[in-house]
């Protein structure tokens, strides 16, 4: 009498393995691949593949290949549970079948911001730092640097450090459109940017004018006015004043208004060079100069003469 015997084997597990990763950007292409145990791959199986309760059939944009679906340039709409189910062929009682939850989020956006403005002087140094988001910071981001369409590199005046590019010595060739684009490592269909337009001015020269002359007599009171070209007179400008090397404080002589310093009664001690500088306010790089020699002659005097003496 022959002997029979039945081999019972648990069912293989299976597992859902997901390509780039469980939580995507809307844009990404997502592979999800499902494996059997090794020792039971050689079986002939059947896979199916749902998304929450309806079946994924190879339709735009999902593709069936076997036991991989993948997904092209994913949308909002894919966010979902996407699982499979296994069987021999012919036995569905030898069903398996496993999950995953997949996250899409929309590309963060992505701003520049520029220190001190996007208006700058020539000889200025310009910080230019490309920022995502808050809540995206802490993923792994790779910057990348364009002045118009060319990629900046690490070299004089250019330093590149991750999300922030400097600028040192600002010239006019600088005068263009800088742009940040961002991407995850690796995954370069998660990629973001934005742009912001550098102006590059000459630095504006400073001039002095003196009322009532540079030459004038003891006695006299004179005004010092420190003038910028025109067109950036609207700017947030300093004025500071010396005399010879040393700065002009306010004395009961001397009194200083803004762009204006007024002396008092001048005397022979005022016999100096006056030198007026300029800058706007926190940024020291755009000073700028400009000086006259004051003569102080003796008292005037007019002697009068009576006719026929």
């Amino acid at each position: 009498m022959s002997k029979y015997y039945i081999i019972f084997t648990v069912l293989p597990r299976v597992t859902v393995r997901v390509t780039p990763d469980t939580s995507v950007f809307t844009g990404e292409t997502v592979t999800l691949k499902c494996e059997i145990e090794t020792q039971y791959r050689s079986l002939d199986w059947r896979y199916l593949w749902y998304k929450d309760r309806t079946e994924v059939s190879n339709t735009h944009p999902y593709t069936v290949n076997i036991n991989t679906l993948t997904i092209r340039s994913v949308t909002q709409s894919d966010q979902s549970q996407f699982w499979y189910k296994t069987e021999r062929y012919g036995r569905p009682e030898t069903s398996s079948r496993s999950s995953v939850d997949l996250t899409v989020n929309v590309l963060p956006k992505v701003t520049v911001r520029v220190t001190p403005d996007i208006s700058v002087v020539t000889g200025e140094t310009v910080t230019l730092k490309c920022e995502i988001e808050e809540q995206y910071r802490s993923l792994d981001w790779r910057y990348l640097w364009y002045k118009d369409k060319t990629e900046v590199s690490n070299t004089h005046p250019y330093t590149v450090n991750t999300n922030t590019l400097t600028i040192s010595s600002v010239t006019q060739s600088d005068q263009s459109q800088f742009r940040c684009k961002t991407e995850r490592y690796g995954r370069p269909e998660t990629s973001s940017r934005s742009s912001v337009d550098l102006t590059v001015k000459v630095l504006p020269r400073a001039t002095v004018s003196v009322t009532p002359d540079t030459s004038v007599f003891t006695g006299e009171t004179v005004t010092l006015k420190c003038e910028i070209e025109e067109h950036y007179r609207s700017l947030d400008w300093i004025y500071l004043w010396y005399k010879d090397r040393s700065a002009v404080s306010k004395t009961h002589r001397y009194t200083v208004n803004t762009n204006t310093l007024t002396i008092s009664k001048v005397t022979q001690y005022d016999q100096r060079q006056f030198r007026c500088k300029t800058e706007i306010y926190g940024r020291p790089e755009t000073s700028s100069s400009s000086s006259v020699d004051l003569t102080v002659k003796g008292e005037f005097k007019i002697n009068i003469c009576k006719i026929g003496e």
